[in-house]
């Protein structure tokens, strides 16, 4: 499969440690690793407080050693298993030799061919297939790889180039069958092997895998572990972590690499492990479904009812020749001079062809979701027909004619920014561990640009149709006509692309959609209550009035006002209501709102402005969460 040789490459760790904070009562708190009750102020030692008890019953973090003092190796041509018990470190290990983990006290030495090895270096030589594998499931393989192709080879690669290595990587993991199958609709082998061919695109030097066979049969875990050892056999050098293999399975791995609470209890080849488990006294025990020796050793050092000595055995074996023979591994610091630092570098693809296609990938998917775009717009249209039904017969002969239009100019303002707002609540929250995923193919503005730009055609369209379904029964122009019905759509358009940018700043914000909702809930409120709709704007307190210049839903109330009242040249005072005000004209209702024809202009800028602040505060919030996020 590859077109030129692959060099030879030990990868080699020393001493890797892996510290995360951890609250003493609550446990570990994320992949971040970061406890906000740290800064707690403590007590002094007191009846019914201990000592240095902090406030609120909260206890300072702490740091929990996931990683202790690991060293090991692998070279190219080797294919290692990392085997133990769930919650042993294995991933996380994997992750420290790649270096990608984030937000974690990460110690100790990575090198490549006796050289330290930057994460820069390692990101280009070395293939990282995580284990829960993240994707825009509704793109079909060859879409999937031609965009990984675009995004991971050199911009000087041509099309047809591209597409001639897809198509050898698919018949050379038999993938073939389902080139133009869905990712959706694969298999959990068929998505394994999908997400190898992605890693293998560009000939990495070394492969490391997160269990991948999790979640598959025998056959499917017999037909990815033989991929990767065919791998292997071209020289890369192939280590993935697994769980729990059958034996018949084990023995394709030529090296195995045991961890017991984040120390190694062996690691060298396949056919040495046998004999030091069982001199150190991992025996296995009677009753257990093992078929060979070294399959109960490894079943008695996973399970924690055994009550094998694992402390005694890890110690064993830092004492022993194969420990000494990992930290005197022998490399060529030639082989890494020639063909890995002064190999070639990348051109990368320009930006506006990254945005371009981020944007042809979010139009794809939302193009195959159409029936749920289709429910959603009609939905809207819905809420446009009840509207419109609603106040088909308001007629300005009366002050309660103009209450009915304000009314009218409210709800328009208010379906707007909730359902634009609300749409993309779930964008950063669903679609952020792709990016995370994906962060070294492109860059992050070209991705956040991506996102805002996928959002401009329904906000085009949806006023359109919404105003259009209204102005079918209520003249919104309040003759003025076309002039003002696109004045109208206008205002709406601007509306709903600040309402969109108001909804990605939150959801960049947060990592749930519950908790946009609940803070979401207080500043729509703050705004609303500022926008003029249910009180004037003199009215206000000044630590209240303030909030209107940040709020979306007083910039485009007072503009769809403006547009409509300007051209109402009289209106009806009956006498039946003397102790009414009388509003004669348009103008007077403006200023009874506490509105100005004046304010248009500025309202327009405001507006914009506040859109483009807030696209600045959601960027800043994306970067900030990929930065303090591991990416696997």
């Amino acid at each position: 499969m590859d077109a030129v040789h692959t060099p030879a490459v030990t990868l080699s760790w020393k001493n890797i440690r892996v510290r995360v904070k951890q609250d003493h009562r609550e446990g570990s708190l994320g992949a971040a690793g970061r406890s906000w009750r740290s800064w707690m102020p403590t007590l002094p030692s007191s009846p019914g407080f201990g000592a240095g008890e902090p406030l609120l019953g909260w206890r300072a973090a702490r740091q929990k050693l996931l990683i202790d003092g690991v060293s090991g190796a692998v070279d190219g041509g080797s294919f290692l298993a990392v085997v133990g018990a769930s919650g042993t470190g294995k991933t996380t290990l994997l992750a420290a030799i790649t270096k990608r983990l984030r937000g974690r006290a990460v110690s100790g030495d990575v090198l490549l061919n006796g050289r330290a090895a930057s994460a820069k270096l390692l990101a280009r030589v070395c293939g990282f297939v995580p284990q829960k594998d993240l994707a825009t499931v509704t793109l079909t393989t060859t879409e999937h790889l031609n965009f990984m192709a675009v995004m991971r080879l050199d911009a000087r690669v041509s099309a047809s180039a591209r597409a001639r290595r897809i198509r050898v990587l698919l018949a050379d993991l038999g993938l073939t069958a389902c080139a133009h199958t869905r990712l959706a609709h694969l298999s959990g082998g068929e998505r394994r092997r999908v997400a190898l061919a992605v890693q293998l695109m560009v000939s990495p030097l070394v492969l490391a895998l997160d269990e991948p066979c999790s979640g598959l049969d025998a056959e499917g875990s017999r037909v990815v572990l033989e991929a990767l050892r065919r791998e292997a056999g071209r020289g890369r050098a192939v280590l993935c972590t697994v769980h729990q293999a059958a034996p018949d399975l084990l023995r394709l791995f030529s090296h195995i690499l045991v961890l017991s609470a984040g120390r190694v209890v062996f690691q060298g080849p396949l056919d040495d492990a046998q004999p030091f488990l069982a001199e150190v006294g991992a025996r296995g025990q009677a009753g257990w479904t093992a078929s060979t020796p070294l399959d109960a050793m490894l079943q008695q050092l996973c399970d924690p009812a055994a009550h094998l000595d694992t402390a005694r055995v890890c110690t064993a074996f830092a004492n022993s020749g194969h420990a000494q023979i990992l930290e005197e591994y022998p490399v060529s610091e030639e082989v890494l001079a020639r063909d890995v630092i002064r190999a070639p570098d990348i051109k990368h693809v320009s930006w506006f062809t990254e945005v371009s296609w981020l944007v042809w990938r979010e139009v794809v998917d939302a193009r195959r979701q159409n029936s749920r775009v289709f429910a959603q717009l009609a939905l809207f249209l819905v809420t446009a027909a009840i509207m419109s039904l609603a106040f088909m017969d308001v007629r300005l002969t009366s002050l309660a004619g103009v209450q009915s239009v304000r009314g009218l100019l409210y709800l328009i303002v208010s379906e707007v920014v909730f359902t634009h707002s609300y749409a993309v609540f779930h964008t950063f929250p669903a679609e952020l561990p792709i990016y995370l995923r994906e962060s070294d193919l492109y860059s992050s503005s070209a991705y956040y640009v991506g996102k805002v730009l996928a959002t401009v055609p329904r906000s085009a369209i949806e006023p359109l149709l919404f105003v259009g379904v209204i102005q079918s029964q209520v003249d919104l122009t309040a003759g003025g006509g076309v002039v003002t019905f696109v004045g109208v759509l206008g205002i709406l358009f601007l509306t709903a692309l600040t309402a969109s940018a108001y909804g990605c700043m939150l959801s960049a914000q947060f990592e749930s959609p519950e908790m946009v909702l609940a803070v979401t809930q207080p500043v729509d409120f703050i705004c609303v209550l500022s926008a003029g709709i249910f009180n004037t704007i003199r009215s206000l307190p000044f630590y209240i009035k303030w909030t209107r210049f940040v709020s979306v839903f007083f910039y485009c109330h007072e503009m769809l006002s403006i547009v409509y009242w300007q051209n109402v040249v009289h209106i009806d005072c009956p006498v039946s209501s003397p102790d009414l005000p009388c509003l004669k004209d348009g103008g007077a209702v403006l200023e009874d709102i506490g509105f100005d024809t004046a304010n248009l202009g500025r309202d327009l800028l405001g507006l914009g402005a506040l859109c483009l602040g807030l696209h600045v505060v959601g960027f800043l919030g994306v970067v900030r969460r990929s930065r303090q996020q591991s990416a696997f």
